[in-house]
């Protein structure tokens, strides 16, 4: 995290509702139109190593700044002190679990962190991440509109909860479902469509954020969608065009 004090993580109720619009997703589930990933190598994981400055600090992941705001939020910021000079994602969570023993936190209260607050500073990171790291947002423009999810058996939360085998045969059976996907950062409990046997929060904040971003950097799109079409564009240009003058 680079510095030699610790920083505090940004409080949530003062932030706005994001430096840009967080726009919702609506899709028809296509089996053979997703993308899965699974370990700290792909972009779309928060453990993946990509320098992240939020505020005056900088963090190596999404997964450092996630593990900092916990233990700043259940723990205090001397207790934060300990995370400064971490260096990968698996070492800050390693020390967090630490500190939350030490400072004898219950579970229930990591959990309620972890589905409110903890949400929220994943997507904030996230957000963050591409923003900053122009190759890692090509990156994710590659996928098109894919549906994206982490597979990983050991969370039903962030994750599909199973393994990629049941996975693959979930998707198949669930094929045409509909799948409403909308996020606030002003809602502190927010539902996910289930995916598998979990939640698949990482993956769908990677597609909300690809949501958004597409329109703040329209060419980078163009170039890198498979699914990018300009004469849809143009079409729409058109329709609202006709919209203003009849």
């Amino acid at each position: 995290m680079g510095e030699q004090k610790a920083v505090e993580p940004k409080r949530y109720d003062k932030i706005e509702e994001c430096v840009y619009h967080i726009l919702p997703i609506s899709m028809n589930l296509d089996s053979k139109n997703v993308v899965l990933f699974r370990n700290g190598q792909s972009p779309f994981s928060t453990f993946h190593k990509a320098q992240v400055k939020i505020l005056t600090a900088s963090y190596p992941c999404v997964e450092c700044y996630y593990q900092a705001c916990k233990i700043r939020a259940l723990c205090g910021l001397t207790a934060l002190q300990r995370l400064v000079n971490v260096k990968s994602g698996a070492e800050a969570k390693l020390i967090a679990r630490e500190i939350i023993k030490e400072h004898k936190v219950g579970p229930l209260d990591v959990l309620e962190w972890k589905r409110t607050l903890g949400v929220k500073a994943v997507y904030f990171a996230t957000a963050y991440k591409f923003l900053q790291n122009p190759h890692l947002r090509r990156e994710l423009f590659k996928t098109g509109n894919k549906l994206i999810v982490h597979s990983y058996y050991y969370d039903e939360f962030y994750a599909s909860g199973c393994d990629e085998r049941i996975l693959k045969s979930w998707l198949k059976d669930h094929h045409g479902k509909r799948l409403e996907i909308g996020y606030s950062l002003k809602v502190r409990d927010h539902i996910f469509p289930t995916i598998g046997n979990g939640q698949n929060i990482v993956g769908f904040i990677n597609m909300l954020v690809r949501e958004s971003l597409k329109k703040e950097y329209p060419d980078e799109w163009a170039e890198c969608s498979p699914s990018y079409d300009p004469r849809e564009d143009a079409v729409h240009k058109m329709l609202r065009d006709f919209g203003r003058i009849l």
